[in-house]
């Protein structure tokens, strides 16, 4: 149960009111037989938009520090992770963030790395909870070869088949 969990003081109060968005979130995930939560990263969990990459360093030309997205992660995001995770729901990221977007450039960082440093820098998450998040990081228009929409249907795709899961089982929360 989550009352029991080691979150049991983040949930307090959202898990047993059944006006809280979070009590009703699970329970629409239970109704539905969700078995994965799929979270955009810009502007869902993390509440500034990355541009895809941001510089690795303090002061480098061009581009944010990495540093600027600390303390950036949405709240109710990091309560539905923990949560998600306690339940035993798959956990998942679905970012147009792509490693491409930092090739060739060293003070630059992009894609999965990226995401995970933000992740890590947080603090909000325990390492169990951090080695569960699975992580798709990928720009159609970086991979014309690819042939792919500008959408999430391939990253949807991709963690479907990383967590052998039937797509119809997954949400996906994006801005």
């Amino acid at each position: 149960s989550l009352l029991n969990s080691k979150y049991k003081k983040e949930f307090e109060g959202l898990l047993t009111d059944s006006s809280s968005w979070l009590y009703n979130l699970l329970q629409i995930f239970h109704d539905d037989k969700i078995n994965t939560c799929v979270l955009d990263c810009d502007k869902t969990l993390n509440m500034e938009h990355t541009s895809g990459s941001t510089a690795r360093q303090e002061g480098k030309e061009s581009g944010d520090w990495i540093g600027t997205f600390d303390n950036k992660l949405s709240s109710d995001a990091i309560l539905l992770f923990k949560a998600c995770h306690e339940l035993g729901i798959n956990l998942a990221i679905a970012s147009f963030a792509d490693e491409a977007m930092a090739l060739n450039n060293d003070n630059f960082i992009a894609g999965e790395e990226m995401i995970r440093e933000i992740l890590i820098r947080s603090g909000k998450f325990d390492e169990e909870i951090l080695f569960n998040i699975f992580v798709v990081g990928l720009y159609p228009k970086m991979h014309p070869e690819m042939e792919i929409k500008t959408n999430k249907d391939y990253h949807m795709k991709a963690i479907s088949e990383h967590f052998k899961v039937d797509e119809k089982n997954m949400i996906l929360f994006d801005d």
